[in-house]
C-alpha cells in the first residue's frame, strides 16, 4: 500500500513516455473484480488516490477510472438499502481535495490541499500492527479505522496525534 508503488505506480511511471507525452487515462485501477470491498481495498483506494493526487502532473494523468463502482467496489446494493463500501467511504472524503492547491511533504502517505479559508489533509496508515504518529494536526476530523472487515467511522474536533493500524484520517483545518 505504501505510496501505491507496489501496485500501480510501477505500471504507470513510464506511460507518458510511451505515448509521446500525451496525457494518460488510468483505467480500472481497483483491487479486485467481483468483490464488495473491505478495509484492505479501502486502504488501497486511499493509497492509490493519495499517489494520484501527489503525482498526477509528474505522470501526465488527465484522469483515473475506478472499476466498477456498484457491487464491485465503492457502493454496495442490498435488497433493502444501499451503502458505501470502505472504498466508497474513502473516495467520498478524498473528493474534498478537489480544487485545492497541493502541498507536498516527505511522507508519501499524506496529501494536503489548501483551499480558500481552510486546508484539507488525508493520511493513511498501511501497517497492520503499528500506530502511525502524527504531528498533532488539529481540526474537524473523520477517522476510518479497521473494524472487522470494514471501517468504523469516528468524527470529532480536536488534535489527532496517532493513527491506529489500517486506518485513514481526513482532517479539515481552518486558516
Amino acid at each position: 500500500l505504501r505510496d501505491g508503488s507496489n501496485t500501480v505506480m510501477a505500471a504507470i511511471r513510464f506511460w507518458p513516455v510511451r505515448v509521446g507525452g500525451k496525457p494518460v487515462l488510468l483505467d480500472e485501477w481497483n483491487m479486485h473484480w467481483g468483490w464488495w470491498g473491505d478495509k484492505y481495498s479501502g486502504l488501497y483506494a486511499a493509497a492509490v488516490l493519495t499517489m494520484l493526487i501527489r503525482r498526477a502532473e509528474e505522470l501526465n494523468l488527465y484522469g483515473a477510472s475506478y472499476f466498477a463502482l456498484v457491487n464491485e467496489g465503492a457502493v454496495r446494493v442490498y435488497t433493502d438499502h444501499v451503502m458505501l463500501s470502505p472504498d466508497g467511504e474513502v473516495m467520498k472524503r478524498m473528493a474534498n481535495h478537489a480544487d485545492g492547491e497541493i502541498v507536498l511533504c516527505d511522507d508519501p502517505t499524506w496529501v494536503k490541499t489548501e483551499h480558500a479559508g481552510f486546508d484539507y489533509l488525508s493520511v493513511y496508515n498501511p501497517s497492520a500492527t503499528e500506530e502511525k504518529a502524527l504531528s498533532g494536526v488539529a481540526g474537524d476530523y473523520e477517522l476510518l479505522a479497521a473494524d472487522g472487515v470494514d471501517f468504523r467511522i469516528t468524527a470529532g474536533t480536536g488534535v489527532l496525534t496517532k493513527l491506529p493500524p489500517l486506518s485513514v484520517a481526513f482532517i479539515k483545518t481552518s486558516r
